[in-house]
């Protein structure tokens, strides 16, 4: 008896009668009927809810894509292994196609406009056939109304115009060589969410190499960049941009420490200047305190303050001068040990006895003496 996968498959020895099988259980039956039905459920048409969907090509060499879903139908082109269709329905063992890019489509020239190659063009005429080739021979594939718009991708020299292929186009394999791959609407997600990885990772190259270049990087932007190279290798798993962007992230994360490194010197060096800084003002201040200090400590106190003026010539004075403040004679002045003419026009203090002269009012024999000013035109008529 032939090897069966089938039978292998169950746990059967597929050279044995089953019911004989050492392997065979109380379970097989149910394992047996289980495999049965999804065998069953694979070989079932599928509903229309089914197409749209992407198939991917199965084939050792070549599929032929025919006019029609029949064997003897015309062969329109050929596929290559992996090559990726688009399925919109199914007929016994074929499934109807969108017409595959892979393949040609051609239309007259003289039933178009001609704007000219690599222009896009319009159908002049109704029921104008597309072709597979550039011909009358070729199988019709599809049908243009007048006023349809396409784009012109070669005029050869028998004015046949190489067309790229309608979205009315359709053709048929076998498709026992095609192997679903996902609903469109899925293919077209991922399309769009490749993308936008690709649109991601060519903005984060950009803004990392602005960030190199200016040599700077705050925590935000690092963080930022870092997500978006890490959406990128979500988005685009198994490519050479999902490689690059994991470097990337490692090659961020250096460049962030290093930017972090010259941040936390910087501010160490504005914290020493500002220590520096608030020392300084605080030596200066204490400074400037002593030196009041010294000022206080070496200031003398005076008895008495005022502008010493000579009283003049008069006979029998007991005073030779007098300390006045304004116009009012504060003390009548005299001393033995200083010479009283040496200090005449100047602001002053001093330390002496008081005594009384009949006439004369108070007299201070001056014993201490000294200029506290010397310019009495500042001084003279605010006393």
């Amino acid at each position: 008896m032939e090897s069966s996968p089938f039978l292998e498959s169950l746990g059967l020895d597929s050279g044995t009668p089953f019911y004989t099988s050492k392997k065979f259980s109380a379970e097989c039956p149910l394992r047996i009927l289980l495999a049965l039905f999804f065998a069953l459920a694979a070989t079932l048409p599928l509903s229309a809810e089914d197409f749209p969907y992407i198939g991917k090509v199965q084939v050792g060499n070549s599929l032929n894509v025919r006019s029609a879903p029949k064997l003897d139908a015309q062969v329109l082109g050929r596929l290559k292994n992996n090559d990726r269709v688009v399925v919109i329905a199914e007929k016994g063992p074929f499934v109807q196609l969108q017409y595959p890019k892979q393949l040609q489509t051609w239309v007259a020239g003289w039933l178009l406009l001609k704007k000219g190659q690599g222009k896009s063009d319009v159908v002049a005429r109704n029921s104008v056939n597309v072709r597979s080739g550039p011909g009358m021979q070729f199988p019709q594939v599809a049908r243009l109304e007048q006023g349809s718009k396409l784009t012109i991708l070669e005029l050869n020299k028998d004015n046949w115009a190489r067309i790229g292929s309608p979205n009315q186009a359709t053709a048929w394999v076998s498709s026992k060589y095609v192997k679903a791959e996902g609903s469109v609407a899925h293919h077209e997600a991922k399309e769009k969410e490749k993308n936008q990885g690709f649109q991601l990772y060519k903005q984060g190259v950009a803004s990392f190499k602005r960030q190199l270049e200016s040599k700077t990087m705050t925590e935000q932007q690092y963080l930022q960049l870092k997500g978006v190279f890490q959406k990128v290798v979500e988005l685009l798993p198994g490519t050479p941009e999902a490689k690059m962007s994991s470097q990337h992230q490692v090659r961020l994360a250096e460049f962030r420490g290093m930017v972090r490194l010259d941040e936390l010197k910087q501010e160490e060096e504005n914290r020493l200047k500002a220590r520096e800084q608030a020392l300084a003002e605080e030596h200066q201040k204490k400074l400037a305190d002593l030196q009041v200090k010294s000022e206080k400590e070496n200031l003398r106190d005076f008895a008495y303050e005022g502008w010493l003026d000579d009283v003049g010539g008069i006979l029998f004075r007991p005073a030779s001068h007098r300390l006045k403040k304004g116009d009012d004679v504060l003390f009548y002045l005299k001393s033995s040990k200083v010479d009283l003419d040496l200090y005449s026009g100047k602001h002053v203090g001093i330390n002496g006895k008081v005594s009384r002269f009949r006439g004369w009012g108070r007299i201070v024999d001056v014993e201490e003496i000294e200029v506290l000013h010397d310019n009495p035109s500042s001084f003279w008529s605010a006393e």
